[in-house]
């Protein structure tokens, strides 16, 4: 969460990086997408009665009544579990032109892993 500038209790907090602040923008739309498909995890902009997390007021304002913003409670755990899918492949994978790895675990049993934890963080 921290290296991600995110804070611990789902609370939005102010990002001067450009690059950081798209970064957290894309993942909103991405909770907002996943939370399209749970209606329990997010609201139509055209409905919104809550009030919405920072990095997803941008939202509402791309929207024609359409698009879905993530509660805050959900892009909080959204946060959290790509925060734990990073650390699961973090410094894994196959090198790419540059010589970095591509941070993607092709170990066996990796999906399984990943899952569990993610279970583990949801039940938290």
């Amino acid at each position: 969460m921290e290296e991600l500038g995110l804070d611990p209790n789902g609370d939005s907090t102010e990002v001067a990086d450009p690059k950081l602040r798209a970064q957290r923008y894309g993942m909103a739309y991405a909770a907002g997408f996943i939370a399209k498909k749970c209606s329990r995890l997010g609201a139509r902009t055209d409905t919104i009665t809550e009030d919405v997390a920072d990095d997803a007021r941008w939202i509402r304002l791309l929207s024609r009544g359409g698009l879905t913003v993530p509660t805050r409670r959900w892009l909080g755990l959204f946060s959290e579990m790509e925060a734990t899918f990073c650390a699961v492949h973090q410094g894994q994978g196959q090198l790419r032109r540059n010589k970095q790895p591509d941070h993607l675990s092709r170990k066996p049993g990796v999906v399984r892993g990943l899952v569990a934890r993610l279970r583990a963080v949801a039940a938290e």
